[in-house]
């Protein structure tokens, strides 16, 4: 098949779509990915992939979207694609109208988490969910990585059962084993890089720094903590439009001490080696993938109560689930992990089990192809 993936952002095509791309490569498959230009996109072009770029606003600029969607079809047209697959909400909305625009024979939709949560206010949520329903028209199959949204989209009626499936997610565990790492080595060196020496526990966070993350709950808890912080420290990895104003936060705050700002980081397998506890305080998420990193390399989760996070976090097994946007749960969370080494370490390694025995990728890439062959089939496309 030629099948094109198509995401908003080119960190997106790096981070999260590589380990399938790779796989369908591997097996004989034409794959090329279509993404907003980036600073990642010159390394994966040099890299091998093909790459071709068309801009895709993040935000609602209907004029700008109609643009983008026509330069996708063009593109689809000229490329004659058998599947176009397309990932996150708003490349998800634009690439499946440009898909049915072009008569792409099959359009593929993965959700990775719909834009509209339980946190939105109503009639924020209701219009979100209409475009999702809209776009569902467009879509020959739509794929979920989270049992709460493939639940919803049955139950609802969006689309037919015969076009949805459960995806899930999945990471490489030979890339996330703590046994490949020195523990001890590691939480040294981390220490001495970011904070200097001392008898504390280091809570990390990967994440893109906007809003929906919930950086400033994991500030705004630590600050709670009052004379109790002396025994944590946080780590915060990652860039975006936020990192500048929670800066500001810190400083303001007085916790420069306390926290540490490490940027845009690709060694993640190292920090979470030399961490000791994880953090993700996001007001909506589909299936977080950094979740999964961090339980297979055995750290206790710390994670709001939404959609996908209490799917992967069992709470007082893997780690501990907190009302989102808690700043005071959040603090007793912390507070109750950064104290006790033993209860960390059994989470840990329960967590590591969890990931082994169900967010293995390869059942991922096989439900993936699975789905595009019985799509296929029933277009009489397979080949």
């Amino acid at each position: 098949m030629r099948i094109a993936h198509v995401a908003t952002v080119d960190i997106t095509l790096k981070a999260l779509l590589l380990p399938q791309v790779r796989y369908l490569l591997e097996r004989g498959h034409e794959v090329e990915m279509i993404a907003s230009a980036g600073p990642h996109t010159p390394a994966l072009r040099q890299a091998g992939f093909v790459v071709h770029s068309v801009f895709i606003s993040r935000r609602i600029e209907p004029w700008r979207d109609l643009r983008s969607a026509i330069e996708l079809a063009r593109l689809f047209r000229r490329r004659r694609y058998d599947l176009v697959h397309t990932h996150t909400s708003k490349a998800g909305f634009v690439g499946r109208l440009a898909g049915r625009l072009a008569g792409v024979p099959v359009v593929v939709h993965t959700a990775h988490g719909f834009f509209f949560h339980e946190n939105m206010p109503p009639l924020q949520r209701r219009l979100f969910e209409g475009l999702e329903r809209l776009a569902a028209g467009w879509t020959d199959l739509l794929f979920l990585q989270s049992r709460e949204d493939y639940d919803y989209v049955l139950a609802s009626g969006m689309m037919p059962p015969a076009r949805v499936r459960y995806l899930g997610n999945g990471i490489d565990l030979g890339a996330f084993d703590i046994t490949h790492w020195d523990r001890p080595w590691e939480r040294q060196f981390l220490r001495q890089t970011y904070f200097g020496d001392g008898n504390y526990a280091v809570a990390l966070m990967v994440a893109l720094m906007i809003e929906r993350k919930g950086h400033i709950y994991l500030l705004r808890a630590l600050e709670k903590l009052g004379q109790e912080r002396e025994h944590l420290r946080v780590l915060l990895v990652g860039d975006g439009p936020l990192e500048g104003p929670l800066w500001e936060f810190v400083r303001g705050a007085g916790l420069e001490r306390w926290v540490a700002f490490a940027g845009y980081r690709e060694d993640i397998p190292r920090l979470l080696a030399g961490a000791d506890i994880y953090v993700l305080p996001s007001l909506s998420e589909g299936m977080p993938r950094s979740i999964l990193e961090a339980m297979a390399m055995e750290l206790p989760v710390i994670a709001s109560d939404i959609r996908g996070c209490r799917e992967l976090v069992r709470h007082g097994e893997t780690g501990l689930l907190v009302p989102p946007a808690d700043v005071d749960a959040l603090a007793e969370a912390l507070r109750r992990l950064a104290g006790d080494a033993d209860l960390r370490q059994s989470m840990g390694e329960a967590g590591r089990r969890r990931v082994q025995q169900e967010f293995d990728e390869r059942l991922v890439f096989q439900r993936l192809e699975e789905g595009y062959r019985a799509v296929l089939e029933a277009k009489g496309l397979w080949k």
